[in-house]
């Protein structure tokens, strides 16, 4: 579970119901050991640097809108597809590796999720969303739930 994030998408209709995404997103996360052999804590170990862990999503696909026709709560639901940009390094190490050593690299990755917009007014709504993201590395797969709350600004009239 990645608790700090982002993610910014831009959609445009192909028709009432169906609109194109891309998507952009970054996750970010500290792992800190908890215990050295011989030696169990259950705090971390305040010597010992934590792991950053660093996910960027660049993702593409099709979003179908519920009720097309602009109403005050309109549900959708989405898939995309694209590419997941894994990088680790010590905490504080703005100069991440990524050649491959420490497990990072761009992996294939496939995302599908829904979520509500309440409309404020004519073009600003809230949102709140859930993804299931599926991440296909070398030799292993990742699974992550992801949850979101933004604000939408719609162009369109």
């Amino acid at each position: 579970m990645f608790p700090l994030g982002w993610y910014v998408d831009i959609a445009a209709s192909a028709n009432r119901w169906l609109s194109m995404v891309g998507e952009v997103s970054g996750a970010y996360k500290v792992v800190r050991l908890t215990h050295a052999p011989g030696l169990l804590r259950p705090e971390p170990i305040p010597s010992f640097p934590g792991l950053e862990v660093r996910l960027h999503g660049f993702m593409t696909g099709g979003r179908i809108n519920v009720f097309p026709d602009r109403r005050r709560v309109s549900p959708f639901a989405q898939l995309l597809i694209g590419g997941l940009r894994f990088s680790a390094g010590l905490e504080g190490d703005m100069d991440f590796e990524d050649d491959g050593s420490n497990g990072s690299g761009i992996f294939f990755g496939i995302q599908a999720g829904g979520g509500v917009d309440i409309r404020m007014t004519e073009r600003i709504a809230v949102r709140a969303a859930g993804d299931y993201r599926h991440m296909f590395q070398l030799l292993d797969t990742e699974n992550q739930l992801r949850l979101v709350t933004g604000v939408v600004v719609s162009f369109s009239p």
